[in-house]
């Protein structure tokens, strides 16, 4: 197969999800959401937004660190980790969200919304 024939059939080389997992993924999004917001309205908020960081610091530490591997794997010529490289590459993805997670942390502790200030005490 020549090159044009591989980018015809690129499309098929994605994965689908089917519709069973995309409405998993949605209600686990929602749930997650309507968590955060609880804990908010349950007088909890010092314990939901020291929550909220640290999950996503954790999953940003992640995703660091699979772009790290892959970067090295990459600039030594690891052969024997090709097949596991774009695993290591799309951990990229989740970097833009956890930007966006810090920086709505940041927002609310610059402008006191949510008792978010509270979470450190200096």
């Amino acid at each position: 197969m020549n090159t044009q024939g591989l980018f015809e059939q690129r499309q098929s080389f994605f994965l689908t999800p089917s519709p069973t997992i995309r409405g998993g993924l949605i209600f686990c999004i929602l749930a997650g959401i309507l968590a955060f917001v609880g804990g908010m309205y349950a007088g909890e908020a010092t314990r939901t937004w020291g929550s909220f960081l640290f999950n996503t610091f954790f999953f940003f530490a992640i995703a660091l660190g699979g772009v790290a591997f892959s970067g090295m794997q990459d600039v030594i010529g690891a052969l024997w980790g090709r097949p596991i490289m774009r695993l290591h590459e799309s951990f990229a993805s989740f970097l833009p969200v956890a930007f966006v997670g810090m920086v709505i942390f940041f927002v609310c502790i610059t402008f006191k919304i949510g008792h978010a200030e509270q979470v450190y005490s200096w």
